[in-house]
C-alpha cells in the first residue's frame, strides 16, 4: 500500500500543467469536476518554481536600516502554506540571517497567489518554499 501511494504521488507530481491564462492545474482524471472522479488531497507540496508562476501580487522586502551597513545582499528561505484562496496562511523561516526573518515573513504574508487547482476544478492548499531576496539597492 505504501508503494502504491508513493507511485500515485509521483504520477500526480509529473502531471502539473499550466493553461493559457497561467492557471496551474493538476490533471489526474479525464472525468472533469465530478466529486467522485478522484480523491482530492487536503494539500500538496509544490516546487518554488511552480508556485512563483502563480504569484499575483507582491512587494519587495524592506532591508532593515540597522543592517544596511553590512553592504551585502541577503536571502531568506521560508516554508509556506498557501490556502485554497491563494492567501499565505503560514510561514516558517528555514535559512538566512535571523535578523531578516521577520522582515521576510512580514513581506511574504501580504503576497497573493492564484489558487492551485487540481482536475481543473478543485482548489487545494499547497506547501512550498519561498526565497526572499534582500537587495541592498532597495535599502531605505
Amino acid at each position: 500500500m505504501l508503494l502504491r501511494s508513493a507511485v500515485t504521488a509521483a504520477l500526480l507530481l509529473l502531471t502539473i500543467q499550466s493553461n493559457s491564462q497561467g492557471v496551474v492545474s493538476l490533471f489526474t482524471s479525464p472525468q472533469g469536476c465530478s466529486p467522485d472522479a478522484v480523491h482530492r488531497p487536503g494539500h500538496l507540496r509544490v516546487s518554488e518554481g511552480v508556485i512563483a508562476r502563480l504569484l499575483l501580487t507582491h512587494t519587495d522586502p524592506v532591508y532593515p536600516p540597522n543592517i544596511v551597513r553590512w553592504k551585502t545582499g541577503d536571502s531568506v528561505v521560508l516554508r509556506a502554506t498557501i490556502g485554497k484562496d491563494g492567501m499565505v496562511e503560514h510561514l516558517t523561516p528555514i535559512s538566512g540571517r535571523k535578523v531578516l526573518f521577520k522582515p521576510a515573513m512580514d513581506t511574504v504574508s501580504h503576497w497573493t497567489y492564484r489558487p492551485f487547482i487540481i482536475n481543473n476544478c478543485y482548489p487545494v492548499e499547497v506547501d512550498t518554499m519561498i526565497t526572499v531576496n534582500f537587495n541592498l539597492n532597495d535599502a531605505h
